[in-house]
């Protein structure tokens, strides 16, 4: 449980900075390397539970992420061998556009069987954006702009929803995180429960 989260997000608007920088030095470095891996993975945890303690709003927890898809190619299985080569094994000649759900692409992240950096060319060494695939979802290569994943870092540091919550009469919560007034169908929604439980007690 997180009870405070603004530290959290705080450390999410520091680290969104921290990996651009990083990204446009032109000579890529080990170091730089590491760092990049280690704060992609550790803002991707520290995302996922600040969305599963209710501390992001309904909105940017329904976005996507704009990402490219590589498919398994036929025949091929990404064991532990193929890991250090995985661009042999998916077809890297497809990619489809696509949008990742934000809980899936985190998870993704949490769980990342390939991390690997992408350039923008042989002979520009900035980092363009990441790929990623999971050891629950192994199917499928993911191209995350870099752009893309540091904006959404910056969207949930930058965060601060209103916070409703309903009850129903079996002490089950239907809780609401926004912006101004909820939704008219979410305020319905919540009129209702509460009517219910009134209604059993």
């Amino acid at each position: 449980m997180i009870a405070e989260s603004a530290p959290w997000k705080d450390q999410l608007l520091k680290d969104a900075d921290l990996i651009e920088r990083w990204a446009v030095k032109q000579r890529a470095s080990e170091r730089g390397s590491i760092l990049i891996e280690r704060k992609v993975f550790v803002s991707a945890f520290s995302m996922r539970k600040l969305i599963e303690c209710e501390k992001v709003s309904n909105e940017i927890e329904g976005r996507g992420v704009r990402a490219e898809r590589f498919d398994l190619q036929l025949g091929q299985k990404l064991d532990w061998w193929k890991r250090h080569s995985f661009w042999e094994a998916f077809d890297m000649e497809a990619p489809a556009t696509c949008s990742l759900g934000v809980g899936d692409l985190l998870d993704i992240i949490v769980h990342s069987k390939v991390f690997s950096e992408c350039v923008y060319a042989e002979n520009d060494l900035r980092v363009s954006g990441f790929f990623v695939t999971s050891d629950r979802r192994d199917n499928h290569l993911w191209l995350i702009p870099l752009a893309a994943y540091t904006d959404l870092m910056r969207r949930i540091g930058n965060d601060y929803p209103e916070f409703r919550i309903v009850f129903d009469g079996d002490g089950k919560h239907f809780s609401w995180r926004g912006h101004g007034e909820p939704p008219m169908q979410i305020a319905q929604k919540m009129e209702s429960i509460v009517e219910s439980r009134l209604k059993r007690s």
